[in-house]
């Protein structure tokens, strides 16, 4: 009897970027041609695809939807996404909300939530230009894949260890255990002008950071609304 191979060719894994677990109800990914992901072991999968680029949207009831850029190879890829709540996710623990406006619907802004010491903290003294550190990061900021902010500006990290970690890029200034630390998210409208952003913990204030210019919101508990206008 004959064998038919079936090549898979991108295994899209989603993570709750409130919880840092897998995503809670129902969640899809589907190519701009409409090819949707078949859904396994938590995973969504894409198989049989011809060898090309494609833009994939993954999102869910409770999520605001991703937009992902993959090429086919010789391999499978397993890339991880994050999707973040929607007004409709069921918060069961004390959250921060931000929401409002754009006035560029094809604009994007970064959000910095201050870290206190007790959840993150640079572990030693390290030069402009260097790409791994000594740090303390709590569980919640590792396993939600978020930025870490250094004195305001954004990495991915990359654990290699209990406490060594690898930056995504090189640090833009001299760092070390007096810098201000973050958890930083990235925000952009939709098709109205809208967006909406919610991470579990309370926030005093945010650093808001849009077309180059930053500026310090005071927050309120747990609705905070504020409007990116260009000033």
């Amino acid at each position: 009897m004959d064998v038919i191979s079936i090549k898979v060719n991108f295994v899209i894994v989603p993570i709750d970027g409130y919880t840092g677990e897998t995503p809670a109800g129902a969640v899809f990914a589907v190519t701009s041609d409409g090819k949707r992901a078949l859904k396994k072991d938590g995973c969504l999968v894409f198989y049989g695809l011809s060898d090309g680029k494609y833009e994939i949207t993954a999102g869910g009831g409770n999520y605001i939807s991703q937009t992902l850029r993959l090429e086919t190879s010789e391999r499978c890829q397993t890339v991880e996404v994050t999707l973040m709540p929607s007004r409709s996710y069921k918060f069961n623990s004390a959250c921060t909300k931000l929401f409002g406006r754009f006035d560029d619907t094809f604009g994007n802004a970064e959000v910095i939530f201050p870290l206190d010491i007790l959840d993150a903290r640079l572990m030693g003294e390290y030069k402009k230009g260097e790409r791994k550190i000594s740090a303390y990061l709590s569980e919640m900021l590792l396993r939600t894949n978020s930025k870490l902010a250094i004195d305001g500006a954004g990495y991915g990290i990359k654990q290699l260890s209990s406490a060594e970690f690898e930056l995504s890029r090189p640090l833009e200034n001299d760092a070390g255990i007096n810098s201000n630390l973050g958890v930083m998210y990235e925000v952009a409208p939709n098709r109205s002008g809208e967006y909406f952003l919610a991470v579990r913990g309370v926030y005093k204030t945010a650093v808001v950071i849009y077309k180059g210019k930053s500026r310090t919101v005071e927050l309120k508990q747990p609705e905070n609304e504020y409007n990116f206008k260009e000033r």
